[in-house]
């Protein structure tokens, strides 16, 4: 009886790895609408307009391929527009899962920037890491802070007094001259020069003897 063997040989093909490095920081668009430089922290309040950016730059010695960033906003800030992104690069999918198409060449970098609307009110930090990974690259992250500060709310009142003759239709001023019989009309300004609504505000304004009340009236809608 007549027996065949063949031998099959395996080849180990041995994919080449390279590394990533991944930065990201944050400055903000309301405060500084003109400002270039972004930091590791930035300080914000509620409604401002922030804008992050990632840099993903491939530090190795070959092609990165399969790129892909996921970049989960936390609750604190809300997306508001577009993903931009370097170099000719493109993408498809969302922050939370997203593709970069094409390769990376050694030392090559693709930055991509968004921005997202503060909706905290109070103080505290608000933390954003995004994190890069190829199909030949271990994942790298990086993290951005906002930092939230509130304001101190107060309230500051200013009070004016002044006087005109209407009798001789004189201007308002510091004081007047006046003749027995005319009529008078003072003027009470009041302003908020603080950063707080001014609510129930009291004016006490006691009357001489030598003048009689006639009358008075409050502008600006208020009563």
């Amino acid at each position: 009886q007549a027996s065949a063997s063949a031998t099959v040989t395996v080849q180990q093909v041995n994919v080449q790895r390279t590394t990533l490095d991944v930065l990201k920081d944050v400055k903000n668009v309301t405060t500084d609408p003109n400002g270039t430089t972004y930091t590791d922290v930035v300080n914000a309040s509620q409604n401002d307009t922030v804008e992050y950016r990632v840099r993903i730059t491939n530090t190795g010695t070959v092609n990165a391929t399969g790129l892909s960033l996921v970049d989960v906003l936390p609750s604190a800030v809300t997306a508001n527009g577009f993903v931009n992104i370097s170099n000719g690069f493109t993408f498809s999918g969302v922050l939370s899962n997203l593709t970069i198409n094409g390769s990376l060449t050694p030392n090559q970098t693709v930055t991509l920037t968004y921005r997202a609307i503060v909706n905290q009110s109070t103080a505290g930090d608000i933390t954003n890491t995004a994190r890069a990974q190829a199909s030949n690259a271990d994942p790298d992250s990086d993290t951005a802070v906002v930092r939230i500060q509130t304001q101190n709310q107060n309230t500051t009142l200013s009070l004016v007094k002044e006087v005109r003759n209407v009798t001789t239709n004189s201007g308002f001023a510091d004081n007047v001259t006046a003749r027995n019989g005319e009529t008078v009309e003072y003027r009470l300004t009041i302003r908020n020069n603080g950063s707080a609504s001014a609510n129930n505000i009291v004016v006490t304004d006691s009357r001489p003897s030598g003048v009689s009340f006639t009358g008075f009236q409050v502008i600006n809608g208020l009563t």
